[in-house]
């Protein structure tokens, strides 16, 4: 077996014949809006940056993104999503109560002077009102109960945070506890953060839209969501900024337009006002800079896939939910972006209509910036005795010719 790019060689008079992709290659050529467009058409100033849209899982922007740094108050999007996963695996319940310790009141409630609820010591609360403590003020005794009532301490939960963060693919972040006060050896990157955020609106809607809440109120104090981007930026609806003297000023925030989502992480701004400026200029890049391009109706084979002692030679690829196959390339520089199938050829026999196949992988500048599941358009069944002693012929005379890419420059 060796591995495909785009259609691998069915036969000697295949090498002649087009795939669907090399046609999409052809079409996507047209779109290079200048030539000698620049090759970064945006330069962020947060020293660490990275942005990506959901819809497309799409990378559109990074910086810097496997730099770790001190998460500070951004660790809590962990805090959240450990919590949210507890909720849906039943562990605890929205109404589940919990107390309220004196650490967490000392430490991270009224006396410590730093951003809390309010919660009084020794009152019992319930999840859902910690969750809104934590999520729309960021309350650090909100974290600081959370943990201990889940997990039974603080440094455990804080395990919990980075094992999960590892499961996600988060694996450059370690947590030492539930708030992100500075601590020796606890990290994370802005290319994590966005995964953790993306996964966790993805699992979890209801509980994220907890995020976009106004405000909330505890104690007799109201507080005013404490995300510096909520209502300064056109569809902000989450999650954390946070400072560290090492790190400076960090954010990580999602804004959702007309259905299209984007989630993005900066860290290193010398000011608060500076962070959100840089947020501002990240969304409108995304918003403005760039545009979706059809390349596949819905059921329409991107490419085909050679198969082995099967009853058809070749099976069509299309996008995972049968849907049509969009690409959001950059206004700028898509000259620069490339796009290729892979999977490994020849696929055995028999094959199951939706069966997972290959990836198109866009790439640009050597980067792949989108990945899209490819699974197979029709059911293969296994074929008879000849033609699977026809493969086996092929494979043997065949198999050495290195793989063939259709794939060319947009």
């Amino acid at each position: 077996m060796v591995q495909a790019r785009a259609t691998q060689a069915r036969s000697l008079r295949a090498l002649a014949r087009w795939s669907a992709l090399a046609t999409l290659a052809m079409l996507l050529a047209g779109l290079s809006f200048a030539e000698g467009a620049l090759a970064q058409a945006f330069e962020s100033r947060a020293p660490r940056a990275f942005l990506y849209d959901v819809n497309s899982r799409t990378v559109l922007y990074t910086q810097l993104a496997d730099e770790a740094f001190e998460p500070a108050s951004i660790a809590k999007t962990l805090t959240a999503a450990v919590v949210f996963e507890a909720i849906s695996n039943g562990s605890v319940s929205l109404d589940t109560p919990l107390t309220i310790s004196e650490d967490a009141w000392r430490r991270g409630g009224g006396p410590s002077g730093r951003a809390a609820m309010f919660a009084e010591l020794g009152s019992d609360v319930a999840i859902a009102d910690l969750l809104r403590g934590l999520t729309i003020i960021s309350g650090n005794d909100a974290a600081i109960a959370l943990s201990e009532g889940i997990a039974g301490s603080e440094r455990a939960f804080a395990q919990r945070m980075t094992d999960l963060a590892m499961e996600l693919g988060a694996t450059n972040s370690r947590f030492s506890n539930a708030t992100g006060q500075p601590e020796r050896g606890m990290r994370t990157t802005v290319r994590d953060m966005v995964v953790v955020t993306t996964a966790l609106i993805d699992a979890y809607p209801d509980l994220y839209a907890m995020f976009g809440e106004d405000q909330f109120s505890w104690n007799n104090i109201t507080q005013r969501n404490r995300n510096p981007i909520y209502n300064q930026i056109e569809g902000a609806d989450g999650l954390f900024a946070g400072y560290s003297d090492e790190a400076l000023y960090g954010l990580v925030g999602s804004v959702e337009r007309d259905g299209r989502r984007i989630v993005f992480a900066l860290s290193g701004v010398d000011t608060p006002e500076g962070r959100v400026d840089e947020a501002r200029r990240l969304v409108r890049y995304a918003y403005e800079d760039f545009r979706t391009v059809r390349v596949a109706e819905p059921g329409e084979p991107i490419a085909f896939a050679r198969t082995y002692g099967g009853s058809f030679r070749e099976v069509g690829l299309v996008a995972a939910d049968n849907g049509a196959l969009e690409l959001l390339l950059p206004q700028e520089g898509v000259d620069r972006v490339r796009a290729r199938v892979v999977y490994d050829s020849p696929i055995p026999t028999p094959i199951v209509e939706g069966q997972l196949l290959g990836r198109l992988l866009v790439e640009r500048d050597g980067t792949i910036i989108q990945e899209t599941p490819l699974v197979a358009a029709s059911t293969v069944e296994t074929g008879s005795m000849v033609q699977r002693a026809r493969d086996g012929f092929l494979e043997l005379v065949l198999g050495w010719i290195p793989p063939i890419s259709f794939a060319g420059t947009f």
